[in-house]
């Protein structure tokens, strides 16, 4: 069973943490090797996929990054729900396969984030539909504001600049406290956060991690509009993720 693939990305290149991604040559692509006709909202289901080389070949050899041979996230086409997933490879098949649900009906995509062995980080996209997906009515991004909000007891304030140009560096930070007090981040992936920034509309994919002991981050986006950050920390030992829409 095989999904056309939307995107083809390439790292180009990686300046204090900031992941800028250009459209590579085409050929590589994802085959999803289960049936995913008849995926429900609410089921537990096995995903199961391959990675195709530009020569049509399954790839078997990948690079461990961020203790993870591959980072899959997983979000509705309007962006209301977001996973960051981490398949088993079977090495010998090179079948990669993952246990996940859908909480509703839709469009999805699937970015696969890989490191082919000496290679350069890869990412795939493809497409997935739950449900009958003519039904379902998508939401509309409303950017934040500045003001601090509750994320499960802690508090998180954003910090973005009032003004982005396309095509420029900025940077962008979230402050996270419980009972007045800043919490101390711990290790997540090798890594004190992660970041996802996608684009509404087209999802550009933009990947990035803070350069310091901090939720601070940098990234370059080459299209106005309106973007949905999912900022990934630890504390505690679980892994929560801030939604965060800006213009």
């Amino acid at each position: 069973f095989l999904f056309a693939l939307l995107n083809v990305l390439l790292v180009a290149g990686l300046v204090w943490g900031v992941v800028h991604l250009v459209y590579a040559p085409g050929g590589m692509r994802v085959e999803l090797t289960s049936n995913m006709d008849s995926v429900q909202p609410g089921q537990m289901v096995e995903l199961r996929f391959v990675v195709h080389d530009k020569d049509g070949d399954v790839m078997t050899d990948f690079e461990r990054v961020h203790e993870k041979l591959m980072h899959l996230i997983v979000v509705r086409n309007d962006l209301t729900q977001f996973q960051h997933l981490h398949p088993e490879l079977d090495e010998e098949t090179g079948e990669f396969s993952v246990d996940l649900s859908f909480e509703w009906a839709g469009s999805y995509q699937l970015f696969a984030d890989f490191t082919p062995e000496n290679s350069t980080q890869t990412v795939l996209s493809t497409p997935l539909t739950v449900s009958d997906d003519s039904a379902y009515e998508t939401i509309a991004l409303t950017p934040n504001g500045t003001e601090a909000f509750d994320l499960d007891g802690f508090t998180v304030t954003p910090h973005f600049p009032e003004t982005m140009e396309t095509g420029t560096l900025f940077t962008y930070s979230f402050d996270v406290t419980r009972d007045d007090k800043t919490v101390s981040l711990e290790d997540y992936l090798g890594a004190k956060g992660h970041s996802v920034i996608l684009h509404e509309g087209d999802l550009t994919y933009d990947h990035t991690h803070p350069s310091e002991d901090a939720l601070s981050f940098e990234a370059i986006l080459e299209a106005s509009g309106l973007y949905k950050s999912f900022t990934q920390f630890q504390v505690d030992g679980r892994v929560y993720t801030i939604e965060y829409t800006f213009e």
